[in-house]
Parts: structure tokens; sequence; C-alpha cells
């Protein structure tokens, strides 16, 4: 005898969405888009609220689950932003093949689009506006294109390293960042620097003459819309001890420069240094910022101590260094302290491999009750893990 299998009423259901969705997409391809394109406006296509709906997704129990979704924030615009949604508003719009914004291609989805609308979003592709690009949206249909005023924002360029943060007159510095597109500035405080080259991230800059020590680093980046001004690095002032129970690294702009060298290639301006169970190396050629030498300091144990020492009591507001550490140092701590005061210390947390920037503000050691100091007679750095530690000094100076 001849068994008889019976379908599922699922996959007729199935087989019926199927079809639905085929007499529909040919009617859209049918009926939809056959006349040229006409865009009406761009808008903005969400805001952070959002709204629960009833949505169906189960086609065997035909069971609605809730979903979130943006509300719908119409915002006309001309302008965009990478990585933001946006929707294109008009009139045969359904049979698009392409998106161009800048003359770049703009992915979009087409089974998202209706003949009055159609989403899309700005990939990093699209180059921002400048005076050298088209400014215009291009929507291309089988039936016809059009152009529409668009331009795209550029955002806030920033500094995330320099590789020196002093030197001298018609010396070339490298700055990395992002977004230096039209870069059109490099100051250094007031005085603008030479722009040798610039990419989107990176520039060789010439430092100009009569730069005040310490003055603060910025760039312009110039553009139809967006760019602006922006101030860099970000250094380590360390961790403030002086705060109880605070174990919070931080950080503020590196300043370029000194107002008073303490150590560049050699010792100047009358300073010198020593230390305790250790002898320090000043002509270190191991690892170098800047020049042809560094301090190499080699403690030979927990709780050794290394030391500048001022030629007199020396004005200051900060004092500004780079520090690099050396084998199996990584995490490792040293307390840094003015003139022997062992109650008041910043604790600088070591990074095996690279070269790390402090700026370490006279305010840091206040004293419990007190005020900041303003002169510094010595400072000194003493090791806080317990161990023999090697590690490195280089651009060492004063900023007043």
């Amino acid at each position: 005898m001849k068994k008889i299998f019976k379908q599922p009423k699922s996959l007729y259901l199935l087989f019926a969405v199927a079809m639905l969705l085929g007499i529909n997409a040919c009617k859209k391809e049918n009926n939809y888009g056959k006349g040229s394109p006409e865009i009406t406006k761009v808008r903005t296509l969400t805001k952070n609220d959002s709204v629960l709906i009833d949505h169906q997704i189960d086609l065997n129990t035909t069971q609605t689950y809730p979903e979130v979704r943006p509300l719908p924030f119409d915002s006309t615009t001309n302008s965009g932003k990478v990585y933001t949604l946006y929707a294109i508003i008009g009139k045969n719009l359904a049979n698009t093949k392409h998106i161009y914004i800048n003359d770049a291609e703009v992915y979009f989805n087409i089974a998202l689009a209706t003949d009055q609308s159609i989403i899309f979003s700005i990939p990093t592709t699209v180059p921002f506006s400048n005076a050298n690009t088209t400014n215009k949206l291009k929507l291309v249909t089988s039936f016809g294109q059009i152009e529409y005023d668009f331009v795209i924002e550029q955002p806030f360029p920033s500094i995330t390293a320099v590789d020196h943060m002093a030197g001298n007159a018609d010396d070339l510095i490298t700055i990395t960042g992002t977004t230096f597109d039209g870069l059109s500035a490099v100051k250094f405080g007031l005085i603008p620097g030479t722009i040798v080259s610039s990419t989107s991230t990176k520039a060789v800059v010439k430092v100009p003459a009569g730069v005040v020590g310490g003055s603060v680093l910025s760039i312009t980046t110039s553009a139809t819309l967006g760019g602006g001004t922006t101030t860099g690095p970000q250094s380590s002032n360390g961790i403030n001890l002086s705060i109880p129970g605070n174990n919070t690294e931080a950080f503020g702009v590196y300043p370029f420069g000194f107002t008073e060298a303490i150590f560049e290639d050699n010792f100047e301006n009358g300073w010198s240094n020593y230390g305790w169970s250790n002898s320090p190396d000043n002509n270190s050629t191991a690892q170098v910022l800047r020049g042809t030498k560094a301090i190499k300091v080699q403690y030979a144990g927990g709780y050794d101590g290394y030391v500048f020492q001022a030629p007199g009591n020396i004005e200051a507001k900060s004092v500004k260094m780079s520090l690099y550490g050396g084998k199996g140092s990584d995490n490792k701590v040293i307390h840094m302290l003015l003139d022997y005061n062992f109650s008041n210390s910043v604790a600088i947390v070591l990074k095996e491999g690279v070269w790390t920037n402090y700026n370490i503000p006279m305010t840091a050691f206040v004293p419990k009750g007190g005020t900041a100091p303003k002169t510094i007679n010595s400072i000194v750095f003493q090791e806080f893990s317990g161990v023999a530690t090697l590690w490195y000094l280089d651009d060492v100076g004063i900023v007043r």
C-alpha cells in the first residue's frame, strides 16, 4: 500500500508568502519608478528616542514580538556626517541603481527603498567637502539621474602623538592624529610653523624661530563645513598621591619645549644629578628620544633613589620629561617628589619599551593644609615596587 504524505500547513503558508512577495516585487518593478527621479529633500533618519512596536516574525505561529525602533526625526538637511543614516525623499526612486556623494559611491539597500524614499549611510570613503569636491549627491535610476546640493561635514581634528615636543628653529617634527584633511595652520603658541607635508593622519612641520618654551601646539583644518582648531598631544600628569586614596592618573596638554632645560643631550643651566645605590649613565645611547644621548638609571634594588639637583631655588609651574621603561619595568612604580619631601609625591607607572611623556604640575605637591610650592631645589625619583628597575630619561626641563 502506498503511503500518502501530508504536507505541513506551514509549508503552504511559506509558499503563499513567497508568491506574494514575488508578485509585489513584480508590481514594484512594473508600476514604480518609471519617470525621471526627483529629490525633494534629504532628511536625518532617526533621533535618540525610540518606540516599541509589534513586529510579526514567526510565519508558523503568526506570533508578534515587541521590537524597538527609532522614532522618525524629520529634519531636512543639506549636509551629512560619516557613519550616519539619512533618507532621500522624492519621486521615482524605487529603481535606484547608484548613489554618489562627492563622486564616491554610497551603499544602500534597495529592499528598503520605496518609490518615495531611499535610505543610505555615509561611509568613510566619501571625501569631506572642500573647494575641490563636487558637494553634490547624485542619484542614478533606470530612467535617469539627478543631482542635489549636499556637503559632507569634516570632523574636528585630533592630535594623538608628536615625535619630538622640544626642538630648535628649523627642526622637523612629525604630528600624527586624525582628520588632518585641509590642514591650514600649525602654531607653537602664537607663532606659525611651516607645514612641509601633510596627509589625513600625519603632518611634518618645521619649527619656527622665536618659540617660547612651554608653548601649546595647535593645528587648524579648513573645510566647507566642520574642521577647526585643536591642541595636543596629551601627556600624563602622574598619579597625585597628595590626594588621600587617589589612584587615578591625570592627563593634560603636553607643552612644546622648556622655559629652562635640565637635560637634553647634556645637563644644562647648572643642573646635575646623582643617585643612591645606583650609578646613572648620563651618556647612554641605548634608548634616545631626541638628539644622541639620554640618561640611563639602573636601580640596584627596591627604594633606590635618583636625583636632579638644581643650582638654587628654581621657579617652576611644572616639570616636563619623557621616560622609557627598560626590560622588565612594565607597571613598575616610581615616586617623584620635590626637595626630599617624602610626604608629598606623584606616582609614575613605567611602560616597558615605549617613551611616555609626563608634565607634572607643582599643584600635585600640595602638602595637607598648605599651598603648592613655587620653587624647586631638587627632584627625587624613588623606586617604589621593591625591585631593581631599569629606565631612561630624556628631554627634561622646567615650564614656567
